[in-house]
C-alpha cells in the first residue's frame, strides 16, 4: 500500500487561511482544469459519432421509405393493371408507363362481357 500523499496534509496556517493565499489543496484547480479539458474533448468525439450516426440513420430510413413506396407502387400498379386490362383505354390514360398485353376482344370494345368496362 502506498502510504505516500501527492498533497501534504496542512498542519499550520489551516484556521488562518484567507482568500487569495496560497493553500496545498490549489493544486486540486489544476487537476479540475485538466478534468475539464479531457471531458470536453471526450464530449466533442461524442457529438462527432452522434451526428454520423444520425446521418447512417437518416440514410437508412430513407432507403427503407423507398423501398416501402417501390413496392406499395408496384402492387397499385399491378392492382391497376389486373383491373383495368380489359378495357380498350387502359393504355392510353389508366397505366401510361406499361402497356398491357392486348387480350381477344368482343365486338363492344371489351374483352370481357361480364366486367363492366371504362
Amino acid at each position: 500500500m502506498n502510504t505516500s500523499r501527492r498533497i501534504e496534509r496542512s498542519r499550520s496556517g489551516r484556521l488562518n487561511w484567507q482568500p487569495h493565499q496560497p493553500h496545498p489543496l490549489d493544486i486540486l484547480f489544476e487537476d479540475a482544469q485538466t478534468a475539464q479539458e479531457q471531458v470536453l474533448s471526450h464530449l466533442h468525439a461524442l457529438q462527432a459519432t452522434a451526428t454520423q450516426l444520425m446521418a447512417q440513420l437518416t440514410a437508412l430510413q430513407d432507403q427503407e421509405a423507398s423501398a416501402r413506396l417501390a413496392h406499395a407502387e408496384t402492387t397499385a400498379r399491378e392492382a391497376l393493371e389486373r383491373r383495368f386490362a380489359s378495357c380498350k383505354q387502359a393504355s392510353q390514360h389508366t397505366l401510361p408507363h406499361r402497356t398491357p398485353p392486348t387480350p381477344h376482344r368482343t365486338p363492344s370494345g371489351c374483352a370481357s362481357s361480364t366486367r363492366p368496362c371504362c
